[in-house]
């Protein structure tokens, strides 16, 4: 992995920081044994979520990171997660 796609990482883990500050919860799970990010988030807020169920996912990214459409995946996630923030901030 080079250091154009760590970068790449690091901004969309900053992404997702960026998305909690504005109530936007985004898990991010990094494999490194596989070099595989799984980034989601839910259609409601998870805290409503009551135990022991399950809701629906509003996106869900596996990202292998040595497959070449790595870089349209994280472009795809991080566009998700920019609309996300957008429509929380418009209400």
């Amino acid at each position: 992995m080079g250091s154009e796609m760590v970068a790449k990482i690091v901004n969309l883990f900053n992404l997702c920081l960026t998305a909690k500050e504005h109530g936007v919860p985004i898990w991010f799970q990094w494999s490194p044994h596989c070099d595989l990010i799984n980034v989601f988030t839910y259609k409601e807020d998870w805290a409503d979520i009551p135990p022991g169920e399950t809701s629906d996912l509003e996106f869900s990214y596996y990202i292998c990171i040595d497959f070449e459409d790595a870089n349209d995946q994280i472009a795809a996630v991080e566009q998700d997660i920019l609309a996300l923030i957008k429509k929380r901030s418009e209400g």
